[in-house]
């Protein structure tokens, strides 16, 4: 897009904000996670080679002290935060979730490491006439992506993605996401046609976009991108009225913020914009919300272990989300970037983050003072930009492609807020009062300029050969299940070898060893169904060892808990009709332990506690089996599973 003064755009900047786009747009199908596993590898390739130029460039300007105490204050904020998530990884309970994340949110320390390289490298390598090199990639990602929704949802999507909801995934797998980030891209577009330095044809053009993303969010069926969009179109539009005078600056003040009070309380139900503004799911967030709470409370300091969310949620949501959803239903992120931050890394890790985003408000609000006219404008589009994507965090969880804009937008405001005030207001061009480096410093740059390109190549490789490994394992994992369940012995033989090769590779994701292990479960079932029962027994101890280790890593595996359970139940029933009554009875007191410690773990889960009385009746403990019918009452006195219980093994 063309303007009437060209967008400034150096190469590590393009490098920025390119990268930001493609981790939003990268996906492939062929992985376990086609969406937020490739997403973080990219994050991690963009990222290495950002973190290098910064570190360079910081030590030059140290070295010369032309390092601002502003920029000094960022550097630490972020530095402390880095700290804080270190601390919280040595305190997490499994170190594989802290570090990589939850399978399919990957939003583990690497994750927060990526995040805060943007924006360190946003502030150090942006400024203002960035803006608009910025806004052309929005421009571009934005076309992408709404032309991807929109064949998603005439259904002529052209990979068939396994997905019973809405067909609006776009490249982030999520309709919430989605409309997310179309949300967040609505606002550029909505800066560039406020921005009257550019020609009518582009505005024209960056307003008809703007309409096809509200379009593609309207199917999506998601109202958070709207919303989202609001408050940064919203800010824009506050600044250009106060631009023309206090008055209309304060009549738009008054008019957005009654429109906002009114949109929050049809978020609860109140007021006339309920059946336009409720949604079933914004009850739900509440719901995990108060779970992240108590989590808190229960874990001040450090929180219950970076990602661990989901490891937590059923010791700490309450009934009414059980009554409301099922016993069933739950939830690995507390949809609200700041609660789980809270609740994951306590306010060790939480205080930082408030921290730096106060931080982040205050650089703001010195840029909107810094400059007028239009550039005013640029400056209050990357401020609304940041807004959005906090307002959406509000109610969202820290998705990789969405947080990497609201990190980038972050530091773009301390850039802006440092850059020097330009010499006239029509001239977007800055006056730049620093000196350059002496002559007699140059041979010294040149071997700093060669250490840097050789610590930039070794990071490099290290970063490409641990991506490579995480999609090893990403892919094997997907291969493995398109491979049939095996019906012989001789086929089960080259089963059991392709899950030793993936056992065999490093690191391997928990979650995959779990589905393996079940893939197991049920070749041995297949075996005990065909009355192959020495073969069966072979498959199902082998799956038990794998669930047993899963367990001693994570003692809160709830799925590998109940998982192993139903094996030593099967143990059981195969040792009973072999008249081995000694083994059969271990058998369910081992099913009888694990159910006992998922109950402990998931304690409204009344599921589990009719599953529990019913392996209590097969080892003839009928008391024990009784003793669970008033829990299940206290939890559902109306439940189907109450019913059963009682039918099963009541009084």
């Amino acid at each position: 897009m063309t303007t009437k003064s060209k967008a400034s755009l150096t190469p590590l900047s393009a490098w920025l904000f390119g990268g930001t786009a493609l981790i939003t747009l990268m996906f492939f199908a062929k992985v376990s996670d086609p969406f937020n596993a490739v997403k973080l590898w990219t994050l991690l390739l963009v990222s290495t080679l950002l973190i290098v130029n910064y570190a360079t460039t910081i030590f030059l300007e140290l070295r010369a002290k032309r390092v601002s105490r502003v920029e000094k204050i960022s550097m630490s904020l972020v530095g402390i935060f880095i700290l804080a998530l270190v601390i919280d990884l040595i305190t997490t309970d499994v170190k594989f979730t802290a570090f990589f994340g939850a399978y399919q949110r990957r939003t583990g320390l690497l994750a927060y490491l990526g995040f805060a390289i943007l924006f360190l490298a946003a502030s150090k390598f942006t400024k203002l006439e960035s803006v608009r090199g910025l806004q052309a990639i929005i421009f571009g990602t934005s076309v992408l992506m709404a032309i991807y929704g929109l064949l998603q949802h005439f259904h002529h999507d052209f990979i068939k993605w396994n997905n019973p909801y809405n067909p609006v995934l776009t490249t982030l797998g999520n309709p919430d996401f989605s409309s997310a980030v179309l949300g967040i891209f609505v606002v550029s577009a909505f800066g560039i046609f406020m921005n009257f330095e550019i020609s009518r044809l582009n505005r024209a053009v960056a307003a008809a976009l703007g309409i096809v993303m509200l379009i593609v969010i309207k199917y999506s069926q998601v109202t958070q991108g709207f919303l989202a969009a609001a408050v940064g179109c919203g800010f824009i539009f506050l600044i250009w009225a106060y631009q023309k005078s206090k008055l209309w600056g304060r009549l738009t003040f008054g008019v957005g913020g009654l429109g906002a009070l009114l949109t929050l309380l049809g978020a609860f139900q109140v007021g006339p914009l309920t059946k336009l503004i409720f949604k079933a799911s914004v009850t739900y967030r509440g719901d995990y919300w108060r779970a992240g709470f108590r989590m808190l409370k229960a874990h001040p300091v450090f929180g219950v272990g970076l990602d661990r969310f989901g490891a937590y949620f059923g010791q700490y949501r309450d009934t009414t989300q059980v009554l409301r959803r099922g016993p069933g239903i739950v939830s690995n992120a507390a949809h609200n970037v700041w609660i789980q931050l809270a609740a994951t890394g306590g306010l060790l890790l939480l205080i930082t983050y408030v921290a730096l985003m106060a931080f982040v408000g205050w650089r703001a609000k010195v840029a909107l003072q810094k400059y007028a006219g239009n550039q005013q404008i640029l400056v209050a589009t990357v401020i609304g930009l940041w807004l959005t994507y906090q307002a959406q965090a509000f109610i969202s969880i820290d998705n990789i492609g969405i947080a990497v804009w609201g990190w980038l937008f972050g530091g773009m405001i301390v850039a802006i807020s440092l850059a020097e005030i330009p010499a006239s207001v029509g001239n977007s061009a800055h006056v730049s009062q620093q000196k350059g480096p002496k002559v007699r410093n140059v041979k010294r740059a040149g071997s700093d300029n060669f250490a840097a390109n050789l610590s930039a190549a070794v990071i490099l490789i290290v970063a490409v050969l641990g991506v490579s490994m995480l999609a090893r394992g990403e892919s094997g994992a997907f291969n493995f299940r398109k491979i049939a369940l095996p019906k012989t012995q001789q086929d089960y033989l080259y089963f059991q070898q392709q899950i030793d090769s993936e056992l065999a590779k490093h690191p391997v994701d928990p979650y995959f060893i779990g589905s393996m292990a079940r893939e197991l479960v049920q070749v041995a079932q297949n075996f005990a169904t065909s009355g192959d029962f020495a073969n069966a027994t072979t498959v199902f101890t082998k799956a038990d060892g794998l669930f047993a280790s899963l367990i001693a890593q994570d003692p809160r595996d709830i799925a590998a808990l109940q998982s192993r359970a139903s094996v030593q139940d099967s143990f059981a029933q195969i040792y009973a009709g072999q008249k081995d009554l000694a083994k059969s009875k271990t058998a369910r007191m081992n099913s009888i332990a694990a159910l006992v410690k998922v109950c402990e773990l998931d304690p409204l889960n009344t599921t589990n506690w009719l599953q529990l009385g019913k392996v209590y009746k097969a080892a003839g403990d009928l008391a024990s089996a009784r003793s669970v019918i008033p829990k299940i009452s206290e939890i559902d006195p109306k439940g189907a599973d109450l019913l059963s219980a009682k039918k099963e093994f009541g009084a």
